[in-house]
């Protein structure tokens, strides 16, 4: 029986990793902050259980016990305004750092991060755009050294606009909806930075492939792979949500200016080996329209 841990597992892409993997036999150890608690959807499976992370590497040593771990997928991370810098050095580097040493002393050696693609420019240099994603690329920096030094086997999955069904984050697609449904105009920017949206199920079949290539791999120098969609613009990307879902917003395209460093076009960098898109933008757009819109 496959055995992983996961951190970030009451985030949106993590919990939706954690379901398929129980639903597939395998038993999940997910990383909670202090206090808190599996949500109801991924409770009521009997192979997924919460370990508390009390800010120490020994802290995380019972979510090794018991068996042989395969790969850990860490997946959480904080994003937050600047001056909440401590709460993201402990999420995006310390929380990390302690996973690979408390996976070592176990035993366990395949490690798959997730990282942004805020952290790079277009030509794929490390340029990261806010605080937020200075940190996911000093993790980035320290999990090739533990690659290199360690023994550790590692990869970076290089995550884009991710979407899909039951997203509680408050995504594009919940300001289209809700302007669709309340009849509203929306303020948007100029519009033009390329997105790569990616059906959050084919990121988890993403996460899985990359374990996969780990397991069989010898140790070696950590790599990163992209994990996009197709690049289409704001705009595009809007026009496509009207198209597939037959729903109709009205837009103030201008109204709001980009973000500073805003990334217009963002690196696309070389895909995750044996793994492409299987969830069309048309299909899971689609897919998310109400259901009577869907009859």
């Amino acid at each position: 029986m496959t055995l992983a841990v996961i951190s970030g597992i009451t985030g949106y892409t993590g919990g939706r990793l954690a379901a398929r993997l129980a639903r597939d036999g395998a038993e999940v150890r997910g990383i909670v902050r202090k206090g808190r608690a599996l949500p109801p959807a991924l409770a009521r499976f009997s192979g997924i259980r919460a370990h508390e992370y009390d800010g120490t590497a020994a802290g995380l040593a019972a979510a090794f016990s018991g068996g042989k771990v395969d790969a850990v997928y860490h997946l959480a991370a904080r994003l937050a305004p600047s001056e909440e810098a401590d709460a993201m050095l402990e999420a995006n580097i310390r929380l990390g750092v302690h996973l690979l040493e408390a996976m070592l002393a176990a035993g366990c050696g395949t490690f798959i991060n997730a990282g942004t693609f805020w952290q790079r420019d277009a030509a794929g240099a490390a340029r990261p755009m806010n605080f937020y994603a200075a940190t996911k690329q000093a993790f980035e920096d320290i999990l090739a050294w533990y690659a290199l030094d360690r023994g550790v086997k590692a990869l970076t999955l290089v995550m884009y606009d991710i979407y899909g069904p039951e997203d509680p984050r408050g995504k594009i697609l919940s300001l289209l909806q809700d302007a669709a449904r309340k009849g509203v105009t929306l303020d948007m920017t100029p519009g033009r930075q390329e997105m790569c949206p990616v059906h959050v199920d084919d990121v988890v079949q993403a996460c899985l492939r990359a374990a996969g290539i780990l397991e069989s791999a010898p140790p070696g120098p950590h790599r990163a792979y992209a994990v996009a969609g197709e690049g289409l613009t704001l705009r595009e990307f809007a026009a496509a949500w009207s198209r597939s879902t037959g729903r109709n917003v009205s837009i103030n395209w201008g109204a709001l200016p980009y973000r500073p460093s805003q990334i217009l076009r963002p690196w696309r960098g070389e895909p995750l080996p044996g793994w492409e898109p299987r969830i069309t933008l048309d299909r899971g757009l689609r897919e998310l329209a109400p259901k009577e819109q869907q009859a």
